[in-house]
């Protein structure tokens, strides 16, 4: 949630609540992360011109992949439902303590530099991923179905937000 105005947000926090669960939480973060990881990270085909390990990547993209890695390390560590947001995640003992001042330089150059920068991969960044996404896996989680009832809320909550429902 990045906007807080009106009644929507309260209601996706309500949804939350009374859906998300450890195992969802991981297999929803999961999908993401590899969808983004996969996608704009391992296949990005912008190279600089000086071998494949120079791969450009969009240093935005890797923070989305990050991102839900971390809520996987937190479902992980804590078997609870991660926090939405980055701050809170980092606040944790949940990313190695090599990888939390890199992070924090993307951050930091993201809120300064725009939507685009790009940068080279960082094979650190890439192996705490890729185990989050293989824990994930090993334990089952990737074909953790949502509570009944979850995607029919959803929907319906998605329509009259639109407005096409009332």
């Amino acid at each position: 949630i990045y906007r807080e105005t009106g009644p929507v947000p309260v209601k996706l926090r309500d949804l939350v609540k009374r859906y998300a669960t450890p195992a969802t939480s991981a297999r929803h973060y999961m999908g993401l992360t590899r969808t983004c990881y996969q996608k704009d990270i391992v296949g990005s085909p912008r190279k600089t011109g000086f071998g494949d390990e120079d791969v450009l990547v969009n240093r935005k993209k890797y923070l989305y992949a990050l991102r839900g890695s971390i809520a996987i390390a937190w479902v992980r560590r804590y078997n609870d439902v991660p926090p939405m947001s980055m701050p809170a995640l980092l606040g944790h003992d949940v990313v190695p303590m090599d990888l939390r001042p890199k992070i924090t330089e993307i951050l930091h150059q993201k809120a300064t530099m725009g939507e685009y920068m790009k940068g080279s991969r960082e094979p650190a960044f890439d192996a705490f991923i890729e185990d989050q996404i293989e824990w994930v896996r090993a334990q089952g989680l990737e074909t953790v179905e949502p509570a009944p009832g979850f995607r029919e809320e959803a929907n319906d909550l998605l329509l009259t937000t639109l407005g096409v429902r009332g």
